[in-house]
């Protein structure tokens, strides 16, 4: 059932292009105002709206299935908005909270994918995410259309310094990359549900820290991305792990039939040089350096051996296996007690196989190493 006394909301699509019109499908009491930012500078407002009127939306709606909200209030996406993940704060002096949604663009190089099928898998709104959590059982289908409520761990949410969208929020972590990219580098956010449709038009694609959930249309795009000349970057550990299935608005995926996609004969090794080990689960640690000759620790004063990146291989980490490519090269290994992430490159294909990667960037050599491998990647198209 929903409370009155939160103010709540969720957008009629994940992802939009410049030009189009967003709809805010919002719960609430009483008027509100909106203001509208970038994940990575909420400090500097896109737009500012007071005095929406509020509106009480129905109760009987279904998590699963989506909330039928009316639309309260709709914006025009002005031409000179950037691609990102934007924020959309909503307050009614007494109450705020967050939406998001993804502007596209046509840049033609570098791509970030959003991880939008994470975001619903752990929002436990409506008591429905795909998880057993003290907040709700685990569903077998989740919709986008209700607001999102995705948390972190605390051991992770602990990493991160600046948290302007609450404790625990999965949004704070996402945002760690594009603080890091801002200023850097010309990119396009595409969501999941558009990776499909998009991922051809680009050189480099940088999967962030937990892309765990993709379709049989998402993993057959990659696959042709990287064999026709595409190259990947994962600043993230524990990727393309569950097949799911898209609906409209919503996914779905029944972990009691274990469809794991290594189960089904394309492990993500196979992809990324190293997959998913839970021997190491919920530790976190530095890496150590195993290749320090290697043009990717070029001007990070590292030598052999040197420690690196504190926390940054943690929570959930990815090995080298039986399924590794050959010619794949380990850089950098945690020194996790149990066996930490395991860094990797072969080619065109860089894996950091660490969830905690990016709350390490603002350190100086995790942030040059990251660099050189964007900007290598880059120069070679």
């Amino acid at each position: 059932m929903l409370n009155y006394k939160v103010i709540e909301g969720f957008t009629n699509q994940i992802s939009f292009f410049p030009g189009e019109t967003i709809e805010f499908k919002i719960n609430s009491f009483s008027d509100f105002s909106m203001v509208i930012s970038k994940i990575e500078m909420p400090q500097q407002p896109m737009l500012k709206i007071n005095n929406i009127k509020g509106k009480k939306q129905p109760l009987n709606n279904s998590p699963f299935l989506g909330v039928k909200w009316e639309t309260v209030h709709s914006l025009q996406i002005p031409d000179n908005w950037t691609s990102g993940i934007y924020s959309a704060e909503i307050n009614d002096g007494n109450n705020r909270s967050f939406m998001f949604f993804i502007i596209k663009g046509h840049r033609r190089d570098l791509a970030v994918l959003a991880s939008t099928h994470t975001w619903q898998a752990y929002n436990w709104w409506g008591n429905a995410c795909f998880y057993n959590l003290d907040q709700c059982k685990q569903a077998k289908s989740v919709s986008y259309d209700r607001p999102m409520l995705s948390t972190l761990p605390k051991s992770i949410d602990s990493l991160i310094k600046e948290k302007p969208f609450g404790n625990k929020h999965i949004m704070n972590l996402e945002r760690l990359l594009f603080q890091w990219l801002n200023g850097k580098y010309e990119y396009d956010v595409i969501a999941e549900t558009d990776l499909t449709q998009k991922l051809a038009s680009y050189g480099t694609l940088v999967i962030g820290c937990h892309s765990e959930y993709w379709s049989d249309k998402m993993y057959n795009a990659l696959e042709y991305f990287l064999g026709t000349g595409g190259k990947l970057i994962c600043l993230g550990g524990n990727c393309i792990y569950w097949r799911v299935t898209e609906g409209d608005r919503f996914i779905q995926c029944d972990k009691a039939k274990h469809e794991t996609w290594r189960r089904l004969g394309r492990p993500e090794a196979a992809i990324f040089g190293a997959q998913y080990t839970d021997t190491d689960y919920r530790s976190t640690g530095s890496y150590q350096l195993r290749a320090d000759k290697h043009w990717i620790f070029k001007d990070t004063g590292l030598v052999q051996g040197d420690l690196f990146g504190k926390h940054a291989s943690g929570w959930e980490t990815d090995k080298t296996c039986l399924d590794t490519p050959d010619g794949t090269i380990l850089l950098a290994k945690g020194v996790n007690k149990n066996g930490g992430a395991e860094m990797v490159y072969r080619d065109n294909v860089f894996s950091v196989s660490s969830i905690t990667y990016t709350t390490a960037l603002g350190e100086k050599p995790v942030s040059q190493l990251t660099k050189n491998v964007f900007d290598h990647f880059l120069s070679t198209r």
